[in-house]
């Protein structure tokens, strides 16, 4: 049996975007395997919204985590982060979803909000060093290669 965890804090509004439906979708797809067992993750800083989350995907059973602890996912063989987030966690397997590098292009993302997209981007992708990362769209592939040729 594999143990996944997956990040759900973007499950945090009524209204999914892009990536919540992405998530959700995800999700209900994965339950259906026989051989996947799930936990739902939401950042600390969403313990609030956690019906709001729960709402969303009410088969999963959710468990809050805080970020800046790194080995907090013992006894899983695999954390999702779908919101290229993932933790800096050397316990098992990480898998990062990137929808878009959007946040390469000024007009998308102006100013000081580009720049913290970008860091965020890079620490996901050269510090944490997931095991496998997933573009929803050739385009996507083809620009996480050009941005990190290392991966």
């Amino acid at each position: 049996m594999l143990q996944v965890k997956i990040d759900v804090s973007t499950l945090d509004s009524p209204n999914l975007t892009g990536i919540g439906n992405y998530i959700k979708n995800l999700i209900q797809r994965l339950q259906k395997l026989p051989d996947i067992t799930m936990t739902g993750s939401y950042r600390l800083s969403r313990v609030r919204k956690r019906k709001l989350i729960q709402a969303h995907v009410p088969e999963l059973p959710l468990k809050p985590y805080f970020p800046g602890v790194s080995d907090y996912l013992p006894g899983y063989d695999i954390f999702h982060g779908p919101d290229f987030r993932i933790p800096p966690i050397q316990s098992c397997k990480r898998i990062v979803t990137i929808l878009d590098m959007s946040h390469l292009y000024p007009e998308f993302f102006p100013g000081a909000l580009r720049e913290k997209a970008i860091k965020k981007m890079d620490k996901t992708i050269r510090e944490h060093k997931p095991d496998a990362i997933l573009a929803i769209s050739d385009f996507t592939r083809d620009e996480i290669i050009a941005t990190y040729p290392e991966v």
